[in-house]
């Protein structure tokens, strides 16, 4: 390690700090915020640092002294909401903080941060707050917020790289991320697919159909779908594949596919991301289906509303596997008459859903 000539980081005085690759998070106590207040000299001593973080103007020297107060009122909690500084480990350099802005209700709080500009660019903040979040979990933290202007795509893209979904739009952006949620988000293009049925003669199309369907996924990092037994064209047949289902008249895509799997799987769910379009052509059923595919986490399950058709005739019932086990049974199903249909178009969406989550390589 490459050492600042004046200053040499103090690692054993910075209780409860957070180490990465490149850096060290440290917080402010009571006892080290009334030092930086008072004396700024004498805290870079005490701790072998140097001071490069955000510009100490008014507003931010008002905050870090009523924060003094705030910590001594409530000093069991101080981890959640007390300044986390940044510290550079090849310079000792302070360059930024991190906190959580309020002890945690329902288990979600929200997460601020900022960094000098001469050394945006470089993941510092990407690393700080990747840490900063598993720090939390180890907190009993369930849930993170964050907001960003709407012309911040840079701190954006930080949230998006953290696992950070987009939640709503008011004067800023709202984000959050699901700490229970085993994975981390990966952003991807959409995926486009068109596949003609060549099994059966055309005979043009007579029906247009605009369907959303989604790749679910619970905290446990387990994958749910449908399963059917159904009597048609091609015999009977046992089928998995996912839920989901027609788009109504006045109904976007969006807010079908979570209508469709409140009622198929009895589960409350938000989008994590649209995984992208297949279009496939039915030459036998005179049909052309726009599948919409989305990649949703189940956040909790209730009780099902099934159409009389869905109970009735098709008998649908809820599967819950592992990743692997939903790919091996596409696969499989991929080499049989009526399966070959539906693999293809949901098999690339599974793997892709997988690539998005972190679990396929490539």
């Amino acid at each position: 390690m490459t050492l600042n000539a004046e200053y040499q980081m103090h690692r054993d005085k910075m209780k409860c700090s957070i180490e990465t690759e490149r850096l060290v998070l440290f917080p402010y106590t009571k006892e080290n915020l009334n030092l930086f207040n008072t004396d700024l000299e004498a805290f870079e001593r005490e701790f072998g640092v140097s001071y490069r973080g955000e510009e100490l103007d008014h507003l931010l020297t008002g905050f870090l002294k009523k924060l003094v107060q705030e910590i001594a009122e409530d000093e069991e909690n101080y981890l959640f909401f007390t300044e986390f500084l940044i510290v550079l480990k090849d310079s000792d350099r302070i360059i930024g903080s991190i906190d959580y802005k309020y002890v945690p209700r329902d288990g979600t709080t929200e997460v601020g941060y900022g960094l000098n500009p001469a050394y945006w660019g470089n993941g510092y903040m990407t690393e700080a707050l990747t840490a900063f979040l598993e720090f939390g979990k180890s907190l009993g933290i369930k849930r993170v917020l964050a907001d960003t202007e709407k012309s911040n795509t840079a701190s954006q893209r930080v949230l998006q790289k953290c696992g950070f979904t987009f939640l709503k739009e008011e004067k800023n952006l709202w984000w959050e991320r699901n700490m229970a949620f085993p994975y981390k988000i990966k952003q991807l293009p959409e995926v486009s697919l068109e596949l003609k049925d060549t099994e059966w003669p055309y005979n043009g199309i007579n029906a247009e159909r605009n369907i959303s369907r989604a790749i679910v996924v619970d905290d446990e990092g387990l994958f749910w779908f449908v399963r059917a037994f159904r009597n048609d064209h091609f015999g009977y047949s046992v089928f998995m594949e996912t839920s989901g289902g027609g788009v109504e008249p006045g109904e976007s895509n969006d807010e079908a596919i979570v209508r469709e799997l409140k009622e198929e799987l009895g589960a409350e769910t938000e989008i994590i991301c649209k995984i992208g379009v297949v279009s496939d052509y039915y030459n036998l059923l005179q049909r052309h289906n726009q599948n919409n595919y989305y990649l949703c986490r189940a956040k909790s399950f209730g009780e099902k509303h099934l159409m009389p058709d869905e109970i009735e005739d098709f008998h649908l019932t809820s599967v819950r596997c592992t990743y692997e086990e939903a790919v091996a049974e596409y696969e499989k199903r991929a080499v049989t008459r009526f399966g070959r249909l539906v693999a293809a178009r949901e098999l690339p969406i599974l793997k892709r859903a997988g690539e998005i989550l972190g679990i396929e390589n490539n």
